[in-house]
């Protein structure tokens, strides 16, 4: 039984990036403000400072979330090449730093932050000291798996 139901969005598109169709959980809203909680609940614990939601950060997160999921497959890359960094400048987020990590599979935002937490690179961008933002793009694959990214950055 799915946790969520699920609706398909428009087309999301960033400037100047083609559309990339997408299923999203109705709940995308409630999703992102979980994530960022466990981001922050964990930042608190090591001493940080907490992150702060950023309106061009989800939508690059989103993006890019919706492209892996089309693609069923994990990578920073994305389609035609896109980077993060680029993905950043066409949200028009003009970065001093950015960290971004993926996931699939995983249920709930629980499940997600357990295993970024469990994982030395993962973990070392939810805690990484200079971020100040954070954005969260979840997606439904055509194989029925979420797919999860957040971007983490702080302004220039």
């Amino acid at each position: 039984m799915r946790l969520w139901a699920f609706v398909m969005a428009a087309a999301l598109m960033l400037p100047g990036a083609q559309a990339v169709a997408c299923a999203a959980p109705a709940e995308l809203q409630a999703l992102r403000g979980a994530v960022l909680a466990g981001f922050n609940a964990e930042r608190a614990r090591a001493g940080g400072v907490p992150l702060h939601p950023s309106p061009a950060l989800e939508a690059a997160a989103q993006y890019h979330a919706c492209d892996i999921a089309r693609r069923q497959r994990l990578s920073h890359r994305g389609g035609l090449f896109s980077s993060l960094p680029s993905r950043l400048r066409r949200a028009g987020y003009t970065f001093s730093m950015a960290n971004e990590n993926l996931a699939m599979g995983q249920t709930s935002p629980a499940q997600v932050m357990q295993s970024w937490m469990a994982s030395t690179g993962h973990r070392a961008n939810i805690l990484a000291g200079p971020a100040r933002h954070l954005g969260v793009g979840v997606a439904l694959g055509p194989d029925g798996l979420l797919y999860w990214v957040t971007v983490g950055a702080a302004p220039r």
